[in-house]
């Protein structure tokens, strides 16, 4: 018995007569499924396969973390965007990025190490502010459920130090534009002699 991928199947045991559940026959070719398929074994003419049917809209959470490194040669970003999808196979995502960096070639995506590229969305009826945020496409290889992992990486420009002196540093972030934020963590490291604080 299988199902769609927004398809749960809950089988009634109570119900389902002449049929007894059995584990996967490997040698069997099935088509591919996120949910994994039931397998019975019939012992009656008249069988009857019973299950509670329940269909789900696809969902998509996301958790990200970046690391921003205040190197000396050269402060550069490491974003790790973690995505669970379920109910639902995605062809792309959309990622939102600040102006600075959606301008910028040096902005590189990474699926399992291999570089994707991003393209622009459609173009929003009314201009939108140049202080927000770009829309930007990202096609997957192939439809994608279950967990991906997306690596973003590129540098920043932070202004020179001086020894006894200080400088605001406003660091550009990557972020969804779709599913449930499930957490959004940022680390900073530095060189030695170099101290950081957040600026409220």
């Amino acid at each position: 018995v299988l199902s769609a991928d927004n398809v749960e199947l809950t089988p009634d045991a109570d119900q389902t007569t002449g049929l007894v559940r059995e584990p996967m026959a490997a040698a069997m070719t099935l088509p591919a499924r996120h949910r994994p398929p039931l397998f019975y074994r019939k012992e009656a003419a008249d069988a009857i396969f019973v299950a509670e049917v329940r269909l789900h809209d696809r969902s998509i959470r996301v958790e990200v973390t970046s690391e921003v490194s205040l190197a000396a040669d050269g402060p550069h970003v490491n974003q790790e965007l973690a995505y669970t999808i379920e109910h639902g196979r995605i062809q792309e995502l959309e990622l939102l990025v600040p102006p600075t960096l959606a301008a910028s070639e040096s902005l590189e995506v990474y699926l399992d190490g291999q570089p994707l590229a991003l393209t622009d969305a459609p173009e929003p009826a009314e201009a939108a502010d140049a202080a927000a945020p770009v829309l930007k496409r990202l096609a997957l290889p192939e439809p994608q459920i279950g967990k991906l992992d997306l690596a973003i990486h590129y540098p920043i420009e932070v202004e020179k130090l001086r020894p006894e002196t200080s400088v605001l540093c406003a660091v550009p972030l990557v972020m969804p534009s779709q599913g449930d934020l499930q957490h959004n963590i940022v680390l900073v490291t530095a060189e030695p002699g170099m101290s950081v604080r957040h600026s409220q």
